[in-house]
Parts: structure tokens; sequence; C-alpha cells
């Protein structure tokens, strides 16, 4: 008897170990079923969750394909910081790291190995307005 005692006070000491946001009075034993109730706090703040995910949005860049160009380098500054700087074989773009609200300057060069062939305007500003939105970039 004193060993089945001792099974299930063990067996109720590691559910509470587990599930450390279960208080002593949550737990409770059933013969030999356990169950743990849900816990009232959480430590997961929602709030934050949300507002991070409602933020972020994504801005597309399309542009005309360039006779000879190999690639394409792509530059993306907010508030005159570098957040993008890479090239691609396509001519398409998807900043994936937007925030909503916010005023991007954007510039296009198409590529002939590592020599910029041709340019888009140096001027272009675009406002992320919406997750998704597509722009156009023209060239020169």
């Amino acid at each position: 008897m004193k060993k089945i005692a001792s099974l299930a006070l063990l067996a109720a000491l590691s559910v509470t170990s587990i599930v450390p946001a279960a208080s002593a009075a949550e737990v409770s034993s059933h013969g030999n079923i356990l169950s743990v109730a849900p816990s009232q706090a959480s430590d997961v703040d929602s709030s934050t969750m949300v507002s991070e995910l409602a933020d972020s949005a994504k801005l597309v860049l399309t542009f005309d394909a360039v006779s000879g160009a190999t690639g394409y380098r792509i530059r993306i500054l907010e508030d005159g910081k570098e957040v993008v700087d890479t090239t691609r074989k396509s001519n398409s773009y998807t900043f994936k790291k937007g925030k909503l609200g916010t005023k991007y300057k954007v510039w296009v060069a198409a590529l002939k190995g590592s020599t910029e062939i041709r340019m888009s305007s140096s001027n272009l500003y675009i406002t992320l307005d919406e997750d998704g939105q597509e722009e156009y970039i023209p060239w020169k």
C-alpha cells in the first residue's frame, strides 16, 4: 500500500514539473488517470505576436527584362539605411520584411556579369500601404 501511495505522489510531482504553469490545486488524481486543469496564466503575450504579424508586409517589385542582362541588382533603403542589396536572375523581387506605412527608396540595375548596364530612377520612393503590394519599376 505504501508503494502505491509513493508511486501516486511521484506521478503527481512529475506532472507538476512537466507542466510548470499548473499549481498543486490544479492537479488531481482519479484512480490511475492523472489530469491537469489548464492554467489561467499564459507565458505568451499574444498581443505582441499579433502586432508583429500585422506590421510585417510583402512588397512585390517587377520590372521589364533588359536584353543582354544576366541578372538584376535590387537595393532598398529605409530611412537612409540599406535593408536590401541582392541580385536575382529574374525580373521580379519580393521584399518580405516590409513595414506597413513605411516609405522605401528603391533602385534596380540590370547587370551583364557584374557591370550595371541599365538603371531605374534613383529617386523612386514607395510607401508600403498593404500586404502583397505590387509595384512596377520603370527604367530610365
